[in-house]
């Protein structure tokens, strides 16, 4: 059950204190300008409703907006008359001002994160030594309202758009995402558990798989709940398995495997999905850590195949075929791009995104490389209202576990005219990036949700 959220999100009085491992213990205002040598500890003062809401809260201090878990922080009462007392050990700093910041946040079926404190200034000399500056020992307090959380650095685009990222649902170890008209997240996890974030609930579903590759929806998804799921199954080797289930309360039922058998990689298995403006399905395949087998035209591994929601090969696929594309080594994202009529897939194995057209009825291959040394992790393509200057730009994340987004902007032949890595600081790797519907950018780390919107 939730904890009480009436009074949790309130820090007030932050001071630093010190602490030498025996020695006698003062304290210094913030504004005081005194120097603090030694063991630096934060205190500050926490309202709370009781010590069973206080026992709820977490912490966590912002330094140069760069988030970082107090894990040691202690509270200890009874409550004075503003909140309980506090302190954690000030983390490790390099020499130099920086400004820091706290919040306090709860885990239930999402993560809430209060508004951070009004920052106060320090400044760390060469031998540790710590100046707090600033005009005032208190940092405001914090409007006791519940709010989306600000967990992650603003960042300023080269065309001056300014990116807020803030954590909309905490996952352990997320791998794949979809995002739907009603604002309802399905994410899958590298444990093979899907989860449907909707109206702040997280309801999960264990498969009997070894990990989630990619989800998707089903276009009518809002009527019809169905959803589309590709993991791998077995050892020795594992299998592709391609499943639909339908979405209930939650909670995931109604399993009909559409396509499974496929060899899978044995190190680091790679498949995607994505619905194309056709209706049809697109699923991309590894090759199965066979690199031949990606030309051999009899199998589906290191292919991009095209079927019907469900699970048939299109009346108007060539061929009687559901192969679209081949020569692919590790697909791990596939974007949709309606307006360009176009399939960009991230393939793992190079550095590099291919563009995939079909006129004529035959599909044609465009290679874009990418400046990264190493490959794609996930790719999207931006064409929503909420930011007309990024209109048809890439968004592509590494599989390096870079903390940004690769922003790629393209001339009208397709080439690349210039790059921007969005850095989000605070957040960890970048593991995977989307697109919702409403605009929005999605971003998985290793923890969290996280939805980009301009300020």
């Amino acid at each position: 059950m939730r904890p009480s959220l009436r009074g949790w999100l309130t820090l007030l009085f932050v001071t630093l204190c010190v602490s030498c491992g025996g020695g006698s213990s003062g304290s210094g205002e913030a504004g005081s300008g005194a120097v603090v040598p030694g063991s630096t500890r934060l205190g500050w003062d926490q309202v709370a409703a009781d010590t069973t809401e206080l026992a709820s809260l977490h912490f966590v201090i912002y330094i140069d907006n760069v988030r970082k878990e107090l894990p040691d922080a202690a509270c200890s009462g009874p409550a004075g008359s503003n909140g309980f007392a506090c302190e954690a050990v000030l983390p490790a700093m390099t020499s130099g001002q920086h400004t820091i910041q706290l919040a306090s946040y709860i885990v239930g079926t999402v993560l809430l994160e209060s508004p951070k404190s009004a920052p106060l200034v320090i400044t760390v000399g060469g031998g540790g030594a710590i100046t707090a500056g600033g005009s005032t020992a208190q940092a405001a307090a914090s409007s006791p309202v519940v709010s989306a959380p600000s967990s992650v650095r603003d960042f300023v685009t080269s065309d001056g758009t300014t990116l807020h990222a803030a954590v909309v649902a905490a996952i352990a170890q997320p791998a794949a995402l979809a995002v739907a008209g009603d604002g309802t997240m399905v994410v899958g996890d590298r444990h093979g558990t899907v989860s449907v974030v909707r109206n702040g609930a997280n309801d999960g579903t264990a498969l009997a798989g070894e990990g989630i590759l990619d989800v998707a929806l089903d276009p009518d998804f809002a009527r019809s709940h169905l959803l589309y799921v590709l993991d791998t199954v077995g050892a020795g080797p594992a299998t592709f398995r391609l499943a639909r289930y339908r979405e209930l309360d939650g909670r995931l039922g109604e399993r009909a495997v559409l396509l499974d058998g496929v060899p899978a990689s044995p190190v680091t298995p790679a498949g995607a999905l994505a619905f194309g403006t056709d209706g049809r399905l697109y699923v991309a395949l590894d090759d199965g850590g066979d690199a031949e087998g990606a030309a051999r035209t009899s199998s589906y591994n290191g292919k991009v195949l095209r079927l019907s929601p469900d699970g048939r090969i299109p009346a108007d696929q060539p061929a009687s075929t559901p192969v679209y594309a081949g020569d692919l080594r590790a697909p791990r994202s596939l974007a949709w791009d309606a307006p360009s009529a176009s399939l960009w897939v991230a393939d793992a194995a190079a550095a590099r995104v291919t563009r995939l057209r079909t006129r004529d009825r035959r599909t044609t291959a465009t290679v874009v490389r990418l400046p990264r040394d190493q490959g794609p992790a996930s790719v999207a393509v931006y064409r929503a209202a909420l930011m007309p200057q990024f209109a048809g730009d890439l968004l592509v994340t590494s599989v390096d576990d870079a903390p940004s987004i690769l922003r790629v902007r393209l001339t009208d032949a397709g080439t690349i005219s210039t790059t921007e890595p969005l850095t989000l600081l605070g957040s960890g790797s970048i593991r995977l990036v989307k697109v919702g519907p409403d605009g929005a950018i999605y971003a998985l780390t290793d923890d969290a949700v996280l939805r980009v919107t301009p300020r």
